[in-house]
């Protein structure tokens, strides 16, 4: 399983970064759908298998007897890293009690959904969060922020939950958390967080804002505090300089949905057939038992016998 999922990540990281090479806001959902394949690949083991690479005869002991150790080295990894985002999540929760509770926003402009808005006084930041429930904290002072600040902040992060960003980022974690050995899947999960601050900020030019507006908004609400992985800043010290450089450009409208689509079909067709593919093992010839007075029998039988 693990060899077919490197070489799958191999393959993923190499769409995604031709996808983006251009422009690395395009295109989210690849790299979301690849990040998801990640996630359920541990699964393929119980998917039958298609033998395609031979192993030798002898050999299938040898990689059994150190087997156990690879997968114990994998399951406390991956144990370090789920029990990370657990208390990542238990955060949240703490954030909900300590938090008061502003008001609740439903508008086309969440998708729908009823956001909660709550100040939090401890954050320096306007962040999403909220898979299930979905909320936006709000730092204190928020009352008393100019009109344009609240709106832009209530854009980028009504953003966030009509993409169902949370969601995707615990996806992104869980995948890293499984695949902890491999810097590929948390390159993606980088570009993927990336992304979709990308395209909230192209949610509040659209709104109405200048680029350079909205720019000296972001410098002001940054924030150098971690965020939890399932929660999403407004503004953070990384990455604020790769964000501010792409509204310095006017970026174009992102809307390679077609292209962006078929590679994550291919995708999918991919890691489903590598996590199919699997050794087969070449069998030994049945030895048989020989006995001493048969060996005595073809030492002295005659090799010509027709003399």
């Amino acid at each position: 399983m693990i060899p077919a999922a490197i070489l799958f990540s191999w393959v993923a990281a190499c769409v995604v970064w031709l996808t983006g090479r251009r422009d690395p806001a395009r295109d989210a959902r690849l790299t979301a759908a690849a990040l998801l394949c990640l996630l359920l690949f541990p699964l393929s083991a119980w998917l039958p298998k298609l033998a395609v690479v031979p192993i030798g005869v002898g050999a299938g002991e040898g990689v059994a007897c150190h087997l156990w150790a690879i997968t114990a080295l994998w399951g406390a990894g991956t144990l370090v890293f789920l029990l990370r985002l657990l208390v990542a999540c238990i955060r949240l929760r703490h954030w909900r009690r300590e938090s008061r509770l502003l008001s609740s926003i439903c508008s086309p402009e969440t998708g729908g959904r009823r956001i909660e808005l709550r100040v939090l006084d401890s954050l320096p930041s306007p962040v999403a969060a909220g898979v299930i429930r979905p909320v936006i904290y709000l730092p204190v002072g928020w009352e008393s922020m100019p009109e344009a600040v609240r709106r832009a902040v209530l854009l980028h992060e009504t953003g966030h939950h009509r993409r169902r960003d949370p969601l995707w980022r615990m996806i992104a974690a869980a995948a890293c958390a499984v695949h902890w050995f491999n810097p590929l899947v948390w390159w993606m999960a980088r570009r993927f967080a990336a992304q979709c601050e990308y395209a909230c900020d192209a949610a509040v030019l659209v709104g109405g804002f200048r680029a350079g507006d909205y720019a000296h908004m972001l410098c002001d609400l940054a924030s150098a505090v971690p965020m939890p992985a399932p929660a999403l800043a407004m503004a953070t010290a990384t990455g604020l300089e790769a964000r501010v450089r792409r509204l310095a450009i006017a970026p174009e409208p992102l809307g390679t949905r077609g292209f962006g689509m078929m590679a994550a079909a291919f995708l999918l067709l991919a890691g489903a057939s590598l996590a199919m593919l699997g050794p087969a093992t070449v069998t030994a010839p049945r030895k048989t038992s020989v006995t001493a007075d048969e060996v005595t029998l073809r030492w002295t039988a005659n090799p010509f016998p027709g003399e």
